[in-house]
């Protein structure tokens, strides 16, 4: 999985690319935790491919951990089917799901309208939930 990052005014949009595994979860997550504490950010899901519960569990932790010390929010972007079906049937916090970067970024600033976001149950870290791979079997 790739992340670039880009400043759209007061929200940091990080378009993922690639593929979700194992190997990038702490890059990844040391990258959330380090450069984006404290951000509004978008992660836009728009060109990264889902393969399976193997690389989604690392991707879920990290935004469970993230979600925890950021309290200047985050949304999602661009999320396939795939993604929204495991977001679904996670035990997580509510996060908010756009079309696009652009729309997600602006509802930052500006009320947000139904048809467009969907909410999405996330754990906080007061909840103290424990993500096991079963739960995506």
């Amino acid at each position: 999985m790739q992340a670039r990052m880009i400043r759209e005014g007061e929200v940091v949009v990080v378009h993922l690319s690639g593929r979700v595994d194992v190997e990038t979860a702490v890059p990844f997550r040391e990258a959330c935790l380090s450069r984006l504490s404290g951000q509004k950010v978008v992660f836009d899901f728009r060109d990264l491919s889902f393969v399976g519960s193997s690389g989604i569990l690392p991707f879920l932790e990290t935004m469970q951990k993230f979600n925890s010390v950021n309290p200047g929010g985050f949304k999602f972007s661009g999320v396939g089917s795939e993604f929204a079906k495991v977001f679904a049937a996670t035990p997580l916090y509510t996060v908010e799901i756009f079309e696009t970067a652009s729309m997600a970024a602006a509802a930052f600033t500006r009320p947000v309208h139904a048809a467009v976001v969907q909410a999405v149950p996330m754990a906080t870290a007061e909840d103290d939930v424990a993500l096991q791979p079963q739960a995506f079997l």
